[in-house]
């Protein structure tokens, strides 16, 4: 609706403080700018709870602060009344005010406890994920029986199925090891915070199909070797996270026991088992509740007292031999009860240990089977994997969405607390998705046999190369933490599970790469990256600025995704080709990032 007399500003990153979510019992303070303001009355601000019923009007007139003391999910829009009748002030999806008949749209106020517990170490760090059969072989371990070692540790992963299943039981023999032998070359790359995926016993590769919670698998090592992969981790100011799968173990594991292989009496075997009731059984023992309808992920019943409990005691044995946290692997099917659990025996061992839920929407207002959860209540995350920036970053730089990037982010910088927003893990690839460089090959719809021997060349390769650049320089310098897949900055190609779990190609690794990333990890040690202000500048015809502020330090950031070259004035030192500027001048599709 256009009302030619009245025009009305707002938007929550500018007209409220403080921004983002914010703690209870805290004065909120929210304000209009009217550029014409005749013939307005009855102006009122009305919020609403998390069910849509009315919680509060406040007459309103230019500003009003005010409080909200119980924690929880809000939303709220303006009524006014003028020559034409009743309106509200509404939100469009860059958080902008547009007038309407309807309240439909409305802004978002997230109110969360006090965070006193929050790790603030991450912040201003650098995460590096590893898939720990793939990325360095240290001892050589003896092999288990029924698996498949490759010969060669350049060879492709398995991606064929045998009869109608993908076995996910072909090994290249990565270990703990591994890992300690090469923390200097991490070092290098001044990571912070090493996330492995699962390291508990289980038959296949990937892990997640927890077989012994209690042990890791000995393909990897020890408890020794993780105490000693955590203590030298340390000395190079590097802590180590675990990945947590507490929503379904294995069908081959010492609790379900399908194929005898444990000399226990599991779930599968008898009613009488011990571990009968962490699952949820239709008709014992064929029929039960698995994740996805994976018959080889049994589901566990989260309301299984002995369950809990069994599992305080694997968060506990783990971070007291070294570990700093976890990252809670599909954290939406955990119940919001759990989650407070896991929360309060990872908080108990260290206030400072961390917990990171895997989360792929806004995950302030997520909603999983039909419960809202409350990630960001002070009692549950202190981070999540940020797969709204990934796809957001992907697609500006992909389908030139420049505004869907502005909105995205701004819509994050909104509804989450300040401290969670300064340490989400900013992924650009994952082992759940293709290697970044992957998403801007020109080739689609591949086959499996396709996709395993497609590689990016030529003129594809450095185009594509170009683009994840200015992504790596978004993912290092945007609200959050970025976290490194093992072996992007090696030039490690793939496209999706499980071409993007190839190894680590030690003897043909692409230093024009990882000197991209080693400089990129020595401008993210700026005091701005840590928990500075984010401010707009440019969101326009494939241009995309923005600064990072703390106190008299600014960072200006730049990508050219356009295909001209792109100018504009600016006095300061171009920290990624180490020079100084009066006048910028960067070519079409670089980014670039500048200290003022």
């Amino acid at each position: 609706m256009e009302i030619k007399e009245n025009q009305i500003i707002y938007n929550p990153l500018f007209n409220k403080f403080p921004v983002g979510a914010i703690e209870v019992n805290s004065d909120i303070t929210i304000s209009l700018n009217w550029t014409n303001k005749y013939n307005i009355w009855d102006t009122q601000l009305i919020i609403e709870n998390d069910k849509g019923e009315i919680y509060r009007v406040i007459d309103f007139k230019d500003s009003f602060t005010f409080s909200i003391p119980v924690v929880g999910l809000y939303w709220y829009c303006f009524r006014f009344k003028d020559l034409y009748g009743i309106h509200y002030l509404v939100s469009d999806d860059s958080l902008n005010a547009y007038i309407s008949d309807s309240h439909e749209y409305l802004w978002q106020l997230s109110i969360h406890n006090q965070l006193d517990k929050h790790p603030h170490w991450i912040k201003g760090g650098i995460i590096y994920q590893i898939m720990v059969d793939r990325f360095n072989k240290g001892d050589n371990i003896e092999p288990k029986k029924n698996i498949i070692l490759h010969k060669n540790w350049d060879e492709m992963p398995h991606f064929l199925p045998v009869g109608e299943k993908i076995l996910n039981n072909d090994f290249f023999g990565g270990d703990l090891r591994g890992i300690i032998n090469k923390l200097s070359y991490l070092k290098s790359l001044n990571i912070t915070v090493i996330y492995l995926n699962p390291i508990f016993e289980a038959a296949s590769n990937h892990k997640y199909d927890t077989g012994n919670f209690m042990k890791i698998d000995r393909m990897f090592g020890t408890d020794e070797d993780f105490i000693e992969l955590c203590d030298k981790a340390r000395e190079h100011g590097i802590r180590i996270i675990l990945d947590g799968v507490f929503n379904h173990t294995g069908d081959d594991s010492l609790y379900f026991n399908k194929y005898n292989h444990y000399p226990t009496v599991g779930a599968y075997n008898d009613k009488k088992s011990e571990f009968y009731d962490w699952y949820l059984f239709i008709n014992h023992p064929a029929e039960y509740m698995s994740w996805w309808g994976i018959s080889t992920l049994p589901s566990v019943n989260q309301s299984s007292s002995s369950y809990l409990k069994y599992i305080d005691g694997v968060l506990k044995k783990y971070l007291q031999i070294g570990a700093s946290g976890y990252r809670l692997d599909v954290v939406d099917e955990l119940m919001n009860e759990f989650v407070e659990r896991i929360n309060k025996v990872v908080k108990e061992e260290d206030s400072e240990n961390i917990i990171i839920g895997e989360v792929w929407e806004d995950a302030s207002n997520k909603v999983a089977y039909s419960v809202r959860k409350q990630y960001f209540n002070g009692k549950q995350l202190d981070s999540v994997m940020n797969y709204v920036f990934k796809e957001a970053i992907i697609s500006y730089l992909k389908q030139n969405n420049v505004l869907g990037l502005r909105n995205v982010i701004r819509t994050l910088i909104n509804n989450y607390p300040k401290d969670i927003l300064d340490s989400l893990m900013n992924i650009l690839d994952t082992h759940d998705t293709m290697r970044i460089i992957n998403n801007f090959a020109t080739s689609e719809n591949l086959t499996k046999v396709e996709a395993a021997n497609y590689r990016l060349e030529g003129s594809e390769y450095k185009r594509a190369l170009k683009k994840m650049k200015m992504a790596t320089i978004l993912q290092f310098t945007l609200p959050g933490v970025p976290s490194i897949y093992y072996g992007d900055e090696a030039g490690v190609q793939g496209f999706d599970d499980p071409f993007c779990r190839q190894t680590f190609p030690w003897d043909n690794i692409n230093i024009d790469l990882y000197e991209w990333y080693k400089n990129l990890g020595i401008i993210r040690k700026e005091a701005v990256f840590i928990d500075g202000d984010y401010e707009e500048v440019i969101a326009k015809e494939n241009i995309f600025a923005f600064k990072r502020v703390k106190y008299n330090e600014e960072i200006l950031v730049v990508i050219n995704n356009s295909n001209d070259q792109f100018s504009m004035e600016v006095k300061g030192h171009d920290l990624i080709n180490n020079i100084d500027l009066r006048y910028l001048s960067l070519p079409a599709q670089v980014g670039t990032i500048i200290r003022l």
